[in-house]
């Protein structure tokens, strides 16, 4: 996964499927498991990016899914609540590049459907750069699944993005991806300590629980600030009791982590206390995300519909579920030292 600055590179081994499909096995570290990705695959060329323009297959999904006994099939290969009429095939749609430039190009979006279903919008455009691609594509493909959504009230998402590039055997593909979690061991004191929550800590713990089961990255950013919210009302609370018995509240000292992922995207507040951070994305994340907020252009500053946007609240919530964790685990063991 080459293609953001946190990255790991590895080689998949393909495996056959009893039924005869042929897929790609990858192995990621641990860390990496619930965050979104992009993920590179070549075939006879080198590792670099080829010119575009490309071939952008936005495949559908639904949470909903879950839900439908008449589910069939495996979520990456699409899934949606849309049927498609005859005669629904190629749609050819203009756009505007760069925006207020007034030169107007033509591109098209292809449905793919299987039986009556649309699984994936391909959308191809006149681009030749694989950022500016994505871009547009995915301003086209969100706009029309806003539609969708307000006249059919049903729901639409996007599972995940294939950008293809291929000239005879030179191939290429970048696909946007969340990565899936590893199974990981239950042991009996799991089961044993929930017994012990405090009243006071449960709000932290179920928001914090909220957030990892979300996979919407601004969704899973609210939950886990709101831990520091939930926590704020506990140790005020706590403070109080420990301060009527003629105690001092003496809390250990945490700081940002010294790691890749911080130094890369939070190098001035590594080292620095957890309320650093935490303020900062207050003002960077928590307003804009629980609020709509616009830029100079007019334009919201944290689109749901950007898969930029996607990326950055994603590993500003990598940082967030390490620092609210400890933050819930720290004032668990106050409270058990003080037998609060």
């Amino acid at each position: 996964m080459p293609s953001s600055p946190i990255s790991h590179e590895g080689a998949a081994t393909v495996v056959e499927t009893d039924s005869g499909e042929k897929r790609a096995v990858l192995s990621f570290p641990t860390s990496f498991c619930g965050h979104s990705f992009a993920a590179e695959f070549f075939q006879n060329r080198d590792s670099s990016v080829p010119e575009g323009p490309y071939l952008l297959e936005f495949v559908l999904g639904s949470e909903f899914m879950l839900h439908d006994v008449d589910a069939s099939g495996r979520p990456e290969a699409g899934y949606s609540c849309l049927k498609a009429l005859p005669g629904l095939q190629v749609l050819q749609i203009t756009y505007e590049s760069p925006p207020g430039s007034g030169k107007v190009k033509e591109g098209k979006v292809t449905p793919r459907i299987e039986g009556s279903t649309i699984r994936a919008l391909i959308v191809e455009v006149p681009e030749l750069d694989l950022d500016a691609s994505v871009r547009i594509a995915g301003t086209i493909v969100h706009s029309i699944l806003d539609v969708v959504a307000l006249k059919r009230h049903v729901p639409a998402q996007i599972h995940h993005l294939d950008v293809r590039r291929e000239v005879g055997n030179d191939r290429f593909l970048r696909r946007y991806l969340l990565l899936p979690y590893k199974p990981s061991q239950l042991h009996a004191e799991d089961i044993n300590a929930a017994t012990t929550v405090p009243d006071l800590l449960r709000p932290a713990l179920r928001l914090f629980r909220e957030g990892l089961n979300s996979s919407n990255p601004l969704y899973r950013f609210l939950c886990l600030y709101r831990v520091r919210e939930a926590l704020e009302s506990a140790r005020r609370k706590n403070d109080e009791k420990l301060i009527r018995e003629g105690k001092t509240p003496t809390r250990v000292v945490r700081r940002v982590p010294d790691n890749e992922l911080t130094r890369e995207y939070f190098p001035d507040l590594v080292g620095k206390k957890l309320n650093a951070f935490l303020d900062h994305v207050y003002h960077a994340y928590r307003i804009p995300v629980a609020h709509v907020s616009f830029d100079d252009f007019d334009r919201m500053v944290l689109d749901p519909a950007d898969v930029r946007v996607n990326h950055r609240v994603d590993y500003t919530n990598s940082v967030l579920i390490e620092i609210a964790g400890q933050m819930i685990e720290d004032e668990w063991k106050l409270m058990r030292d003080e037998n609060l």
